[in-house]
């Protein structure tokens, strides 16, 4: 067994969404790299991972737990995850600080540009996912 700390767990945050949601095949989310974020809160440590695939967008949110895991790509922690639908979007607005996703019932999903990945690969993430809602609108 390898010992993980939360730096490690986090270069697998991919992965580890991808299990949290279910998703087998990488081609699935393939297309545009990821948007994550980190959350600290009362002892905890958690990741976002956004990933955007073929119609869906997925969110998941794992609890990092540091630890000797034989396989760092299966969430260990809390893990919970949401799908949104293409079809159930609205609008979707990019500028530098970030991303708003704006559902038909109204619910507004907002994606901040200070993601682990940096604003420019925010930025080329963001504007990817609208490239893909505009291919599936057409």
């Amino acid at each position: 067994m390898t010992a993980y700390r939360i730096e490690d767990l986090l270069e697998y945050r991919k992965e580890l969404a991808m299990n949290a949601c279910g998703i087998f095949d990488e081609e699935e989310v393939g297309r545009i790299e990821p948007i994550s974020y980190i959350e600290y809160g009362a002892g905890r440590t958690f990741v976002t991972v956004w990933l955007f695939g073929n119609k869906k967008i997925y969110s998941a949110m794992i609890e990092l737990l540091p630890g000797e895991w034989e396989d760092p790509t299966v969430p260990h922690g809390k893990a919970f995850f949401d799908v949104y639908r293409f079809k159930n979007i609205n609008d979707i607005r990019v500028d530098n600080y970030g991303c708003v996703i704006t559902l038909k019932t109204g619910k507004k999903l907002e994606l901040k540009s200070n993601s682990l990945e940096g604003a420019d690969s925010f930025l080329f993430s963001a504007r990817g996912l609208v490239s893909l809602w505009d291919e599936y609108d057409d």
